[in-house]
Parts: structure tokens; sequence; C-alpha cells
């Protein structure tokens, strides 16, 4: 499948931006733009394993909150 994911975070000093942006890419899932966006094609066993450890590095980061998270995932094929 196919999916998308975009964040921003407040009072990150880059630290916590870099941690989430690494998660996301050992899961193939690449930064595709200058600003947080990632889109990768990926099972989706893959994608609920890659949102754990990315919402588990967010809540463990103290200083920097998530302003806004949006993910959207499709099956191209499929259409």
């Amino acid at each position: 499948m196919r999916v998308i994911v975009r964040f921003s975070l407040d009072g990150d000093d880059g630290t916590l931006t870099v941690a989430l942006g690494n998660i996301l890419s050992r899961y193939g899932i690449a930064r595709t733009a200058a600003t947080a966006t990632y889109e990768g094609n990926i099972q989706a066993g893959v994608l609920a394993s890659a949102m754990e450890e990315f919402w588990d590095c967010a809540a463990q980061h103290q200083g920097a909150t998530i302003d806004h998270f949006w993910m959207y995932s499709d099956n191209p094929a499929n259409n």
C-alpha cells in the first residue's frame, strides 16, 4: 500500500524531527519534500510497526510536541 505521512512539531530543536524522520525512513517511508512529508509503498504490518515506534518516540521526547499529524494510505494498484 502507498502511505503518505506529514507532521509538524512545536518547540523542537531539531532532534525530534530527525528522530521521527529516521524511524519513518527505516521502515521505507522516505522524505519527499522540503517539509516533513514522507511517502513509501509498504505492507500494512510494516506501517503498524512504524507508527507504533513513531508515537512511542514522540511520547518519550521532552520539550517538543506534535502540532499536527496527517497520514493517508491507499492501494493504487486496486484503483
